[in-house]
């Protein structure tokens, strides 16, 4: 048993009910599924998407979604990566 189920069952959980082969797992993963096909064919049908950066105070947008990809997590300077330097800085991590 792996230290996330043992703390589990340690809490009185039980382990079947987590991880990827819990049925929790499997009923967030066909939902995610149907979201994407429905935003895939709403895509379809009208083509016309602006994609808003949402990251704090961004206010960029991008008239394709792979753009939107590009600019959240290109290096050096992407909101991922600077997200990740920060966590990293406020942590004292190295």
């Amino acid at each position: 048993m792996n230290e996330e189920k043992e703390t589990a069952f340690a809490a009185g959980i039980d382990p079947a009910t987590i991880g990827p082969g819990s049925q929790k797992y499997k009923e967030n993963a066909a939902k995610a599924e149907n979201d994407l096909a429905v935003a895939t064919l709403a895509m379809k049908k009208d083509p016309n998407w602006i994609f808003e950066c949402c990251w704090e105070e961004c206010d960029w947008q991008f008239e394709d979604a792979l753009d939107l990809i590009e600019h959240c997590v290109q290096e050096p300077n992407g909101h991922v990566p600077n997200h990740f330097k920060n966590l990293i800085t406020a942590t004292g991590a190295q």
